[in-house]
C-alpha cells in the first residue's frame, strides 16, 4: 500500500465506489489460488487475454483501457454501456480466457476499435 502513494486506501466495494473514479478490484492468490494459477497466461509472450470493456464516459475508457494494459491483458471495447450485456455473466466471452482476437471475433459488430487514445 505505501508504494501506492498517499490516494490509495484500502476497503470494501461500496467504500471505493464512494471513494474515487476508478476501482482496481483485488483479489489475494491465497483467496483464490486456481484463479492466480489459471490468469497467469494472460502475462505469457504472445496473444494475451482479451478484456471486454463498455462505457459511456470516454475518459473512463481511456483509463479502463491503459489499466488493462498495464495488467498485461488486451482490451476489447465494446462500446457504451448498454453493450456490455454481449459481454455479461453467462455468456459466451464471460471468463472465458480468450485471446483479445478471439473476444473482438466472437463480440463481432459490437467491438469497436481502439486507437491513440480514442474510440473509432
Amino acid at each position: 500500500m505505501q508504494a501506492a502513494g498517499n490516494g490509495a486506501r484500502r476497503g470494501m466495494p461500496d467504500e471505493a465506489i464512494s471513494f474515487g473514479e476508478v476501482i482496481l478490484l483485488s483479489i489475494p492468490f491465497v483467496d483464490q489460488p486456481e484463479f492466480g494459477r489459471t490468469k497467469r497466461a494472460a502475462h505469457c509472450d504472445g496473444p494475451r487475454i482479451g478484456i471486454p470493456l463498455a462505457s459511456d464516459d470516454a475518459e473512463a475508457m481511456d483509463v479502463a483501457v491503459q489499466l488493462v494494459r498495464d495488467a498485461g491483458f488486451d482490451p476489447a471495447v465494446v462500446g457504451d454501456l448498454s453493450q456490455a450485456r454481449e459481454f455479461d455473466y453467462g455468456t459466451r466471452t464471460y471468463a472465458s480466457d480468450m485471446t483479445g482476437d478471439e473476444v473482438r471475433g466472437v463480440l463481432g459488430g459490437h467491438v469497436r476499435m481502439f486507437r491513440f487514445g480514442k474510440l473509432q
